[in-house]
């Protein structure tokens, strides 16, 4: 979840969350607030504080993701490219992913990565796969959990379907968006 808010923990380490608790939150989303649209979104995903509605949490995650928060893009472009509790819409996923990236969510770098090695929701490209799983492995924080050794071993895999130049304009092509992401707030170098 985004910020705190009304979460808590409780004593078995699951997120409680009150109807009273989850009526002030849908009364700040309906309002506009971004943040507590992708809260309200999860509330609905995970079933706290109301009774779990997928449709209704994509809907609010969508509007979270549509005001920039990196984490709803990320949800958002995930269900959509996995079809998770929507229909599988691959081009609509990787255009949320798209937007993530833009922010520096190393999540976004990861699954774009991915779309362009499968060619799946936009043609299969192995130097922009190659760009966008460069980038992953060399930035900081990510809603994807960092796997050192399977980024390697990906990397690798793709410099053996590639040429060398095509190597070249890949880390050319990292290195030109690393440039225009150092000006975002939430790219980091580096684990």
């Amino acid at each position: 979840m985004v910020g705190s808010g009304a979460w808590a923990d409780d004593q078995t380490g699951t997120n409680i969350i009150t109807h009273n608790e989850f009526e002030s939150l849908r009364i700040k989303a309906e309002k506009g607030n971004a943040e507590a649209e992708f809260n309200l979104g999860k509330c609905y995903h995970e079933g706290l504080g109301v009774k779990q509605d997928k449709a209704e949490a994509l809907k609010w995650t969508e509007k979270a993701a549509a005001q920039g928060i990196p984490q709803a893009q990320m949800m958002a472009g995930l269900s959509y490219w996995l079809g998770m509790d929507v229909k599988m819409d691959e081009a609509k996923g990787v255009k949320w992913f798209e937007k993530a990236a833009e922010q520096g969510e190393a999540g976004g770098f990861y699954y774009l990565g991915a779309a362009y090695y499968l060619g799946k929701g936009v043609k299969q490209d192995y130097v922009e796969s190659y760009k966008w799983t460069l980038l992953f492995k060399e930035s900081g924080p990510s809603v994807i959990p960092s796997d050192t050794a399977g980024v390697d071993f990906k990397l690798a895999d793709l410099e053996g379907k590639m040429t060398a130049k095509q190597i070249a304009k890949g880390k050319q092509l990292a290195k030109e968006e690393k440039m225009r992401l150092s000006k975002t707030a939430r790219f980091t170098n580096g684990p």
